[in-house]
């Protein structure tokens, strides 16, 4: 058997380093990382960005970006507050804009409407300069920053589109969105669309989505900490690309930490190889639960995409894509489906660690050591007696990790982490 324990080690102690190092010292992993270090930020803004139903302020996700890339961040974000003034408004930015000092800050963000459209405010002309308007309030706002801060780089930011109610005014969140876009677009002033799930992964109007990163699965409107932690690199990404030019990283996924180095090289050459791709030309989504389809194909393109031959299964068509890599991996017993393979189920660390043990052994070609026993483990119960050796493996080559000392083996693996295990199984056929 080949040595393959210090390359192993040697990736366990980078991904601790960084850990360890994430908030304050980001991997120099292309040149848009440097291009925000020591920026001064200035959000001005409502609940978007005042981290709104959060434990601690500093959850709040301009305060993640700020602490993940060495930026000093200026806190103008009210929960509530609308561009406009009137009776109907709420702590309007047009007039707080007027409180902002002029002390030098690089970049200006302008963030809100939302609370606009539910307080009932028109959403006004786009050349309007009327403060009890929306628009007429965002283009006062903006000449008053411009005025203040001429050096500064300005920008605005959308609502997310999450809902198709009307406000009394017989508007929904579209009407106030896509004139901040006009309005933007006739100024030449930069802005941030929320609303662009394709480019972001914000999906508000996704239960399962709301479930896992706002305050609450009814919450259309208000990230939990999980998912503020999620939207700082997108939106750092953005400023970036759009203030200081392209990014040199190999990757192009916006929901890429910069600082998880190993990550970033494990999706560079799975994405730079064709074994693995993004959800979408831009989105990853490292956090969302791996599939059994996925490691299905993933291990296919690894193999070379050999002949696969025909199964029936009542849940895979043969006109779907995935249809040959699953044939493949039924056939040679890298993975179990008669008649049904469950494509879409999440995977397990138990069963990932039971496919990669016969890709391995099988279709690799390695040979595998004596293995130790997991009896120490205090939930060894829960391993199937069936992948306890190849489990044992895993955790012998470290491509599986104990987590806070436990086996974890019913844990639904990752997109990020299944990309960090079949980085380390193709350099391992390939060294």
């Amino acid at each position: 058997m080949k040595s393959r324990k210090a390359p192993a080690l040697l990736l366990l102690l980078v991904t601790l380093i960084n850990c360890f190092l994430l908030p304050s010292a980001a991997v120099d992993g292309g040149k848009w990382v440097d291009s925000l270090q020591e920026k001064t930020l200035l959000i001005l803004g409502d609940s978007y960005c005042a981290g709104y139903g959060l434990a601690r302020r500093e959850d709040a996700w301009p305060y993640e970006m700020a602490s993940r890339w060495n930026m000093k961040y200026v806190d103008h974000a009210i929960s509530g507050s609308t561009f406009a003034a009137g009776p109907q408004s709420s702590a309007p930015m047009v007039e707080r804009v007027r409180e902002i000092a002029a002390d030098p800050v690089d970049i200006i963000v302008v963030q809100g409407s939302s609370n606009d459209w539910s307080h009932n405010i028109p959403v006004g002309e786009l050349d309007s300069r009327d403060p009890e308007t929306a628009m007429g309030a965002l283009n006062v706002i903006l000449d008053t920053l411009a005025e203040a801060h001429p050096e500064a780089k300005l920008l605005c930011f959308t609502p997310w589109i999450s809902n198709g109610t009307e406000n009394d005014l017989g508007l929904e969140t579209t009407a106030y969105h896509d004139a901040m876009l006009a309005l933007c677009e006739s100024r030449n002033i930069p802005c941030y669309d929320a609303a662009d799930t394709e480019n972001n992964g914000i999906e508000m109007d996704q239960p399962a989505f709301r479930s896992e990163y706002c305050l609450t699965p009814t919450d259309r409107w208000h990230m939990n900490p999980k998912g503020q932690a999620m939207f700082a690199p997108i939106f750092a990404r953005w400023l970036q690309e759009t203030l200081y030019g392209p990014y040199e990283a190999a990757d192009r996924f916006t929901d890429l930490i910069p600082a998880d180095d190993v990550l970033r090289q494990a999706v560079g050459l799975l994405t730079e190889q064709g074994i693995m791709n993004g959800i979408s030309e831009r989105l990853f989504a490292p956090a969302r639960a791996a599939t059994r389809e996925t490691l299905a194909v993933t291990l296919y393109r690894m193999a070379g995409s050999p002949e696969s031959g025909r199964l029936e299964f009542s849940d895979v068509m043969p006109d779907q894509g995935s249809y040959p890599a699953i044939c493949w991996a039924v056939s040679q017993g890298l993975m179990e489906g008669e008649g049904q393979f469950f494509p879409a189920r999440s995977l397990t660390r138990q069963e990932l660690a039971a496919v990669i043990y016969r890709y391995d052994t099988q279709i690799a070609g390695e040979e595998i050591t004596a293995l130790s026993g997991l009896g120490h483990y205090p939930d060894r119960d829960q391993l199937a007696d069936s992948a306890a050796a190849a489990f044992s493996w895993a955790l012998q080559e470290q491509l599986l990790l104990p987590e806070n000392g436990l086996l974890r083996p019913q844990s639904a693996v990752s997109r990020g982490q299944l990309a960090q295990v079949l980085a380390t199984l193709w350099n391992r056929t390939k060294n």
